[in-house]
């Protein structure tokens, strides 16, 4: 699709429309589009103020949703026209994950590769003291309870696992997910075994999640968008001091060695599952807390906020 096509319908759906008059009476020295469906509105308001603009991408956007039917017939055209401009225009780029960066700037042609910029929460301080970890080992998922995230895959794998661990999960559950979640609790045989915890607020999901002993995410490799993933969530549970078992996705894995923080699961099935939960002892997960505990004095918002302070006032000098 051609960028300015591309633009120009976007810019006409309400909503955004809406977003671009709002901010068209604020001259801002710089303007930042989060995600790409803000690149439209800060570049029109960018050139019509003389200014710049940079571009924060937190996904791999033309893969984010694979999964849906029409997605790569509707969405993708217009995302990747938008998105190739924004890349070679914005003054500053960066990305969420190193493999997000370097692929994006291939598939867009792009010289100057993103800087990867990670979604680390702010410092947790205050955290009760690590106690031996109890018989009865809590593997705990917060986040978006939806498609495309192997928790259908984690319930099947439940029977699989020791009887001293259960599944916990913690965050909105998405409507059309409901009835999937609950048929493969009933089918699994899992109640007993499965907990959904009540939401809480953001400010609060590390001190919730450093009740927890295992933090798991199983994001499968069916797109780019997963193989590259780096999530908040990923950090949250580090910084809650919790032991790790994620999908051995690259971006993630290189991350666990260096701070020793799990166990990686090889496959996104409910075997391959079991296999990386039953190889927790409590003598194990405590080697990982502590290692995360570590981990978290530096894979925090205090120390990363450098690097993107650092670009953006390399950026104001030039404009």
């Amino acid at each position: 699709m051609d960028a300015d096509a591309a633009e120009r319908a976007y810019l006409a759906v309400f909503e955004i429309a809406r977003m671009y008059e709002a901010g068209r009476g604020i001259k801002a020295d710089f303007y930042l589009a989060n995600d790409w469906h803000m690149l439209p509105v800060v570049r029109r308001l960018a050139q019509e103020h003389g200014t710049r603009f940079g571009y924060d991408t937190h996904e791999y956007a033309v893969e984010e949703y694979r999964y849906k039917p029409d997605f790569l017939t509707t969405k993708v055209p217009m995302v990747r026209a938008i998105e190739a401009r924004g890349l070679k225009e914005a003054a500053v780029t960066t990305a969420v994950s190193a493999g997000i960066a370097r692929d994006m700037a291939a598939l867009h042609e792009v010289e100057r590769v993103p800087v990867e910029i990670r979604n680390v929460p702010n410092r947790v301080s205050d955290l009760s003291p690590l106690e031996p970890t109890r018989k009865r080992m809590r593997v705990y998922f917060h986040g978006i309870i939806t498609f495309d995230r192997g928790l259908e895959e984690c319930i099947r794998s439940v029977p699989l696992w020791r009887n001293e661990f259960v599944f916990q999960l913690r965050g909105p559950i998405r409507p059309e997910f409901m009835p999937v979640l609950k048929s493969e609790i009933v089918k699994a045989g899992v109640w007993d075994r499965v907990e959904i915890l009540p939401e809480v607020a953001m400010v609060d999901l590390v001190h919730a999640a450093a009740e927890a002993d295992i933090g798991i995410s199983t994001p499968p490799s069916t797109s780019k968008h997963n193989i590259y993933a780096l999530p908040n969530k990923f950090f949250e549970y580090i910084q809650a001091g919790l032991a790790m078992c994620v999908a051995d996705l690259p971006d993630m894995q290189r991350i666990m060695a260096h701070y020793d923080l799990g166990v990686p699961i090889r496959a996104v099935t409910p075997q391959a599952i079991a296999d990386a939960v039953n190889s927790f002892t409590p003598e194990i997960v405590d080697r990982f807390k502590a290692n995360a505990r570590k981990a978290a004095a530096e894979l925090n918002w205090e120390v990363e906020q450098a690097r993107l302070v650092d670009l953006y006032e390399q950026a104001l000098k030039t404009s």
